[in-house]
């Protein structure tokens, strides 16, 4: 089958990941066109790409021959650049948050499934080594019934960070802070290994950043089938990023998961050994999520698979969880699921 054609818009610090993975799959797609409104990222992303150079996202989309438009923008953006994408016949691969509210996403995925275009998303997270080891365990029943899950993510932005862009740390833009621009990737994973949740309380403030959004945020998931997760996320850690951590406690398991980027095994332990049991402490082979991403994306189209790992209606589970955390926040209760 001939190449899959991508364009990108919005030459923005994630895009170099979609870039970057694109050009280490070279055999089997080209990035054709790019488009940024800001001639100086035009002119930085032009060092490392061959890709045809627009400010205009219309013409972008008029005279590209890509077969799916990515969206790279500031997420409050991302659901009209996604539609007119759609309308402009073309499929969509949109970065976290697919939209920043449940109607807009909601509409977004009617309006694909009507016209009968694809809605990709970006859940990078689920593809690394240890993520996938884990959920092979899941599927595998190895922990028995799961009692508890927590995930600590501990980072820093520091306030030039947000002083960088006027968009950042708003809400008209980022639709929020840690939660739904670092913490999102994780209410994907805790409602992959926790099942369909029951209910969520959170606290959720901004304690030190001069932004819009909150800087920190705890939340406690209880599930449908009893088990229940904690999920702790700041950009307040000093002087650098500290942790990102997955903790699983199962009736015949325990494992944790550490290090850099989620890629070492700090403890796994279950009643059933097995010789392909990971080592623990020891980093595993890193890979971009995001070129795993664009591997599945690149099946899809090869017709090797009918659908991708993380469409639509996948994404809006983990914005549904975000939103709900804001809105137990606000109102200081519980917000509970259908």
């Amino acid at each position: 089958m001939k190449k899959v054609k991508f364009a990108l818009l919005g030459a923005s610090k994630i895009s170099s990941q979609h870039l970057k993975a694109i050009n280490s799959l070279s055999s089997h797609c080209d990035l054709v066109d790019v488009c940024d409104i800001n001639q100086n990222a035009l002119n930085e992303i032009s060092k490392t790409t061959e890709a045809n150079l627009h400010k205009d996202y219309e013409e972008m989309l008029s005279k590209t021959d890509a077969d799916c438009i990515c969206i790279t923008t500031p997420s409050g953006i991302h659901h009209s650049h996604a539609l007119k994408a759609g309308k402009a016949g073309f499929d969509v691969l949109v970065e976290k948050p697919i939209a920043t509210s449940l109607t807009h996403a909601k509409s977004l995925i009617s309006y694909f499934k009507k016209y009968k275009k694809r809605l990709f998303a970006v859940k990078q997270v689920r593809f690394i080594e240890s993520i996938k080891i884990l959920r092979k365990a899941l599927a595998e029943e190895r922990f028995g019934k799961v009692h508890l899950i927590n995930m600590n993510i501990f980072l820093t932005r520091p306030q030039d960070y947000y002083d960088s862009a006027e968009w950042r740390g708003t809400y008209k833009f980022d639709g929020g802070g840690v939660l739904m621009n670092q913490a999102i990737h994780y209410f994907d994973l805790m409602q992959l290994i926790g099942g369909k949740p029951k209910e969520i309380i959170s606290f959720n403030e901004t304690l030190s950043r001069n932004i819009e959004v909150e800087d920190c945020s705890v939340s406690i998931i209880k599930f449908k089938n009893s088990s229940i997760g904690s999920l702790n996320a700041s950009v307040l850690a000093y002087p650098r990023n500290l942790e990102t951590s997955i903790t699983v406690l199962g009736e015949k398991g325990t494992v944790k998961i550490g290090g850099k980027n989620l890629n070492s095994f700090q403890e796994w332990n279950f009643k059933t050994k097995r010789k392909d049991d990971p080592v623990l402490n020891k980093d595993l082979t890193f890979k971009s999520g995001h070129t795993y991403l664009y591997e599945d994306i690149i099946s899809v189209y090869k017709n090797k698979k009918k659908k991708p790992e993380v469409d639509g209606e996948e994404a809006l589970k983990s914005l549904k969880l975000v939103l709900s955390s804001y809105n137990s926040s606000a109102n200081k209760s519980p917000v509970r699921f259908k």
